[in-house]
């Protein structure tokens, strides 16, 4: 299974990036879209093979799904872009998503992590949509919104530092 080998990438593709000193905008924004690929192409196959075991949880899928496009719409909105804060509750959703596709794919006839990554996912889409509509500047690699909120971000476009709604220089 490339589950396991997927999540290792996933995990340590940004810690190499940083030590390495190679992190960028551009890549942070390319990790998120390769991060969605994944999710998207996994859930997409996970919900035409295994809808049997999945159909009990349509509407949950559905709200889920839902919630997730009007956060993504929203960043599309405020930033021009996708969010790439990387919350911690982001990273926690991952974690019952993959055992939950894991499950899925080994074809256990146990769907014993839906509810749990159902739950992560609200909270962490949650976050992320409280965050947007209070950060005015697009940024990454916060730990969590308290963080995002009193971190100065400096405009990749102009260079011009920000915090919060204001420019200080």
């Amino acid at each position: 299974m490339l589950i396991p080998l997927a999540l290792a990438s996933d995990i340590f593709d940004g810690v190499l990036a940083r030590r390495w000193g190679v992190a960028s905008t551009l890549l942070r924004r390319a990790d998120g879209w390769a991060d969605l690929c994944f999710v998207l192409s996994y859930t997409a196959f996970c919900l035409l093979t295994r809808w049997p075991m999945l159909e009990p949880f349509a509407l949950p899928i559905v709200l889920l799904g839902g919630f997730k496009l009007a956060a993504t719409l929203q960043d599309f909105l405020r930033y021009g872009r996708g969010a790439a804060f990387h919350f911690w509750s982001a990273k926690l959703w991952a974690l019952p998503y993959y055992a939950l596709l894991f499950e899925l794919m080994a074809d256990t006839g146990t769907t014993w992590f839906f509810w749990p990554t159902f739950v992560a996912g609200v909270i962490a889409i949650s976050e992320e949509m409280v965050a947007v509509r209070l950060i005015p500047m697009w940024m990454h690699d916060q730990p969590h919104i308290f963080a995002a909120l009193q971190a100065p971000a400096r405009s990749p476009e102009t260079g011009l530092l920000y915090c919060q709604t204001e420019i200080v220089a």
